[in-house]
């Protein structure tokens, strides 16, 4: 019996393999053809796709009408859904191929109303622009017309083929970064929400402009009016991220400009970036693309390298509404599938979309509508990125970025001439007698978008040979003859990035990518002579040892970096949480030297509202807080301190937003990497705010590309995550994730290991 058991489960094993193995068989099928010819409407020539042996691509074409269509086909082949799902995103249609999951997704964007301002935008753009996209647009649907195999697995799932890809279609992803960078309206809601009960002295403290505003309005705090229902939260908090630098040549090794830049977005899967060069001729750009996008966003020319850093300027303002100020209203349709179809009124007061309200749904007569950059008309940022692709100087990148509208950015440029610059590119709001804290009332807005390239001069060769930023806010804003404020993080990561950079020698590229993976820290050196005060025992005690003993270093092995960041976050809730109750680890809290500063001073936060206790002292709260800390951990990883690891907590999260949600085998489409630094760091991982109160650091945002160019002449290096393919099926859905976490780069010079030849149809 026991023999035919075994025998009866070896079957039953070998069935399910074949079962399995027929099944990847077919799916494989999804993958697009890498070799080869084949040919296609809509080409003049012939045209290469080649791949590198990590799936980087290089687009060679006869003319650039060619070269945009080939890169619309590359990405295409390799990123169909993710282009899909960005597209049925931004215009609201998901609910379409999904149902009723995402329908209050679909009907937020709808009130965007991002359709109309992409087909408004592209009869703005320059010709030479508007050719690009109509090519770009061209190639997507050459490849889905030409694909005889199967659609990649999310097209199986849903059940569906895409619909043709208009020119228009390639202006959405760069609406959605806008607005994604310069998301700042929750927070507008937020603070007045929460903040409005939170003692006026207290305000002024954390945040004189908004207590000066609160105060101006009559009251010693803001009001409190909440929404019940506000759009869901569709993108990450918006969070300072990137670093960019250059330097002049006499500070290089090679005698050439070298520029280096990271920018940090949400971590998703499949990646923001595609690494692709373009060639036509002797000319070329290669870089970071972005799926849906014909223009290299961020890379190189022959002669021209340039990067960006998020400006953290306020590019955006609520005003609460009536719906006597709503002066215009579109009807509009969600198809559900399997459901019953959603008729919504979308409404704009002064061009102003309304995004929340009881007018929304005619149960009420308030609304909130949205004043942003990110919202024009006439958004001319993709003739920007045209011209960036062709420029050759810094003077001519400056020149096209001119026409560079939303968001703000610190854009940085380095040349094979040896010139180095940046400017900052984008309109910024001119607000007249309030700071756009707090929401606003339909008589206090005065507000008008000024281009900040037209008002501040471009920083060229200044006398130090370096130009740099990681977020913190620039001097240059000061002269725009204005206020502007924003969410500028401390300049911890940009005082660290000048350490490096101001050491007494020349710089290489290797130079420039070890610090691109630097994991120091600079702010715990300054809490050692507090943590020595404290008077500890056992676990505690140990913990407190290996914080004296360490270098700052966010390393993966070692146990510092996690008590640290627990201590960081435990401390914020000693001293916050009983005010802010609700908005603790929504709204964004002082970090570690601030933090340091209040306990130094006695600060009126260190009082305990819920205590008979007049006024607590500071110092206290930092042994409070270091207990909790080591308790937390201890629960949460053991009580052994020397078995505490950063990597454990500390984890890059990529998850399928659809394949990882099917059941039992969702699992499979998600991928984890242990990762090193933190928030503070060079090498940023950054964590939610509401992180570490559970010994847990998910690493959620961070640099999902990273490029070094040395303009003397040698190959500029690279490196994205997770991979460039988004088909789970491909050899390269995930084969970069290592390397990126290694701090590994790679290259266009590498040797192609397949050419996929597209010919035209009729020739």
């Amino acid at each position: 019996m026991r023999r035919a058991l075994n025998k009866a489960s070896l079957i039953v094993v070998a069935v399910f393999a074949l079962g399995l193995a027929g099944l990847w068989g077919w799916l494989v099928q999804s993958l697009p053809r890498t070799d080869g010819e084949m040919r296609v409407a809509g080409i003049d020539a012939p045209l290469n796709i080649k791949r590198t042996e990590h799936g980087l691509v290089t687009v060679q074409a006869e003319d650039w009408h060619d070269a945009w269509f080939g890169i619309g086909f590359a990405h295409a082949q390799d990123r169909l859904w993710q282009m899909e799902s960005l597209r049925r995103f931004a215009l609201g249609t998901l609910s379409e191929v999904i149902g009723e999951a995402t329908l209050d997704l679909d009907i937020a964007q709808r009130r965007l109303n991002l359709d109309a301002l992409a087909r408004a935008q592209f009869e703005v753009l320059d010709t030479d622009t508007q050719t690009a996209l109509r090519a770009y647009a061209d190639g997507i649907n050459a490849f889905v017309n030409n694909h005889d195999a199967l659609l990649p697995p999310e097209f199986l799932v849903l059940q569906f083929r895409p619909a043709p890809w208009a020119p228009h279609h390639g202006l959405l992803w760069g609406r959605l970064m806008a607005y994604q960078l310069s998301g700042r309206w929750r927070d507008d809601l937020a603070r007045e929400t929460y903040l409005g009960s939170i003692d006026i002295e207290k305000l002024r403290v954390l945040w004189p402009a908004l207590a000066k505003e609160a105060a101006a309005r009559s009251s010693a705090a803001p009001k409190t009016t909440r929404f019940s229902a506000l759009p869901p939260r569709t993108l990450p908090y918006p969070k300072g991220a990137s670093n960019a630098w250059a330097m002049a040549p006499g500070k290089s090794t090679s005698g050439g400009a070298l520029l280096a830049g990271d920018p940090h977005l949400g971590l998703t899967l499949p990646g923001t970036w595609y690494m692709a060069r373009l060639e036509v001729g002797t000319d070329w750009v290669e870089g970071a693309t972005a799926p849906g996008v014909p223009f290299v966003v961020l890379g190189r020319t022959q002669s021209l390298a340039w990067s960006m850093t998020s400006n953290e300027a306020d590019l955006q303002d609520v005003v609460r509404i009536k719906a006597a100020n709503v002066d215009r209203r579109i009807t509009q349709t969600v198809s559900v599938k399997d459901g019953t179809p959603r008729d919504i009124t979308l409404m704009f007061s002064k061009a102003a979309p309304v995004i929340a309200g009881t007018v929304l749904e005619g149960t009420g007569d308030d609304g909130i509508a949205l004043m942003a950059t990110a919202l024009s008309v006439d958004d001319t940022s993709p003739d920007a990125l045209a011209g960036l692709n062709s420029a050759r100087t810094i003077d001519e990148g400056i020149d096209a970025l001119a026409r560079f509208r939303a968001p703000l950015m610190n854009v940085f440029l380095a040349d094979s001439y040896g010139g180095i610059a940046s400017v900052h590119a984008g309109d910024v709001p001119r607000r007249d007698g309030y700071s756009g804290r707090l929401p606003l009332q339909p008589g206090d807005v005065r507000w008008r978008a000024v281009n900040a390239a037209n008002r501040l001069s471009a920083l060229r060769n200044p006398p130090g040979g370096i130009v740099s930023n990681a977020n913190e806010r620039t001097a240059g804003l000061d002269d725009l003859g204005f206020p502007l404020d924003g969410d500028w993080p401390a300049p911890v990561r940009g005082d660290r990035l000048a350490q490096l950079l101001e050491a007494p020698k020349k710089f290489s590229m290797d130079d420039f990518q070890a610090m691109q993976g630097d994991v120091v820290d600079i702010t715990a050196a300054a809490w050692r002579p507090i943590l020595q005060g404290l008077t500890l025992s056992g676990a505690a005690y140990k913990a407190r040892e290996k914080l004296l003993a360490w270098d700052g270093a966010m390393t993966r092995d070692d146990a510092a970096p996690l008590i640290y960041a627990t201590f960081i976050a435990a401390l914020q809730r000693v001293i916050f949480a009983d005010e802010l109750q609700g908005a603790f680890g929504v709204l964004k809290l002082p970090g570690p030297d601030a933090l340091r500063k209040m306990l130094a001073e006695e600060n009126i936060w260190c009082d305990q509202i819920k205590t008979q206790q007049r006024r607590e002292s500071c110092r206290p709260l930092a042994q409070t807080a270091f207990s909790d800390a080591v308790m937390i951990l201890v629960q949460s990883h053991g009580g052994d301190v020397d078995d505490w690891r950063w990597g454990d907590a500390h984890v890059a999260y990529f998850d399928h937003k659809l394949l990882g949600r099917l059941p039992f085998i969702g699992g499979l489409f998600d991928l984890r990497i242990e990762t090193p630094g933190g928030d503070r760091t060079l090498n940023r991982g950054a964590s939610p705010r509401s992180a570490g109160l559970n010994g847990a650091f998910p690493h959620v945002h961070g640099a999902g590309f990273r490029a070094v160019h040395d303009m003397s002449g040698a190959p500029s290096r690279y490196i994205a995550v997770p991979g460039q393919s988004g088909n789970p099926f491909s050899n390269h859905y995930s084969d970069l994730m290592d390397l990126w976490r290694d701090q590994k780069y790679l290259g266009f010079d590498a040797p192609a290991v397949s050419t996929l030849r597209i010919l035209p149809q009729n020739k």
